[in-house]
C-alpha cells in the first residue's frame, strides 16, 4: 500500500481537527537525514494565489534552526494509533535523538524533504514566507502572559503546498 498523488483542493477533512486534536508532524531534512517535530498550531488555505500551510516554530527547537537553513518541509498528518509517536516527536529533541527511529518510522523523501511513510496525509510545502511573532506583534497581553513567559516566542513559516500524497 503506497501513496496517491492529488489536488491540494481535493483534501477532505476538517483542519481544525488535523491540526489542533490530531496534531501533525513537520518534517525537515537535518543533514542526511529527517528531523520531526510534533505541532498542533498552524493552517492551510490560500496565499499568493497558491494552495498554502503555514506553521508556527518555537525559536528554541532545532526545527526552526533547520528550516532558517532549509528550502522545504513536509506536514505529516496519521490515523488512530500514532499518539504516543507523536508526543515523542513534540516532546524529545532531535538533537539529542533519531525521532523518527525511535518511534520505528520509516522516513522517505520528496526530493530533500522527508515524510514517514506511516502518515495518511503529506503535504509537501516550498518555503515562500517567514515572519517573526515576538511581543510587539501580539497585541494581546493574555496571550503573551499565557505562552510566553518564558519569552521563547514563534515564528511564522509559509509554504507552498507543492505535492500532496494520500495513503491508496
Amino acid at each position: 500500500m503506497g501513496f496517491l498523488e492529488i489536488q491540494a483542493s481535493e483534501v477532505t477533512g476538517n483542519f481544525f481537527d488535523k491540526i489542533g486534536r490530531q496534531w501533525m508532524l513537520v518534517g525537515t531534512k537535518h543533514k542526511d537525514s529527517a528531523n520531526l517535530m510534533t505541532a498542533s498550531w498552524g493552517g492551510a488555505g490560500i496565499l499568493w494565489n497558491k494552495p498554502a500551510a503555514f506553521i508556527f516554530i518555537r525559536k528554541s527547537r532545532l526545527t526552526h534552526d533547520i528550516l532558517e537553513q532549509e528550502t522545504g518541509f513536509s506536514l505529516t498528518f496519521y490515523g488512530d494509533g500514532y499518539r504516543s509517536e507523536l508526543g515523542i516527536c513534540g516532546s524529545k529533541s532531535g538533537r539529542d535523538m533519531d525521532k523518527a527511529d525511535a518511534c520505528g518510522f520509516t522516513v522517505a523523501f520528496d526530493g530533500d524533504i522527508p515524510y514517514t511513510e506511516e502518515a495518511e496525509l503529506v503535504l509537501i510545502c516550498r518555503k515562500k514566507g517567514m515572519a517573526p511573532i515576538g511581543p510587539d506583534a501580539i497585541l494581546d497581553p493574555s496571550i503573551v502572559d499565557g505562552f510566553y513567559s518564558d519569552n521563547d516566542f514563534h515564528d511564522l513559516y509559509i509554504g507552498e503546498i507543492t505535492k500532496v500524497l494520500i495513503r491508496e
